[in-house]
C-alpha cells in the first residue's frame, strides 16, 4: 500500500517468486472454467442443430408432464 499502483504493475513486483507462485496456482481453475465454457457453447450448438435433443421423443412434449396410458 505504502508504494502506489504503479509499483504493482512494475516487472520488480510481478516476477517476483510469490507472483509467479500464484500464476501456476491459478492455472487449474482457469482450466476447469475453459472446459466448461467450451461444454456450454457445444451444447447450445447442439441445441440449435438438434443434436442435444433426445432422439424418439417429440419436441412439443419437451418439458411437459407425461401422459397416464388409458
Amino acid at each position: 500500500m505504502d508504494k502506489g499502483y504503479w509499483y504493482a504493475r512494475s516487472p520488480e513486483f510481478l516476477h517476483t517468486e510469490v507472483m509467479q507462485a500464484l500464476r501456476w496456482l491459478r492455472a487449474p481453475g482457469d482450466t476447469i472454467f475453459a472446459v466448461g465454457a467450451i461444454a456450454l457453447v457445444l451444447f447450445v450448438a447442439g441445441l440449435k442443430t438438434g443434436h442435444s435433443i433426445r432422439e424418439g421423443e417429440p419436441q412439443e412434449s419437451l418439458g411437459k408432464e407425461p401422459q397416464p396410458v388409458a
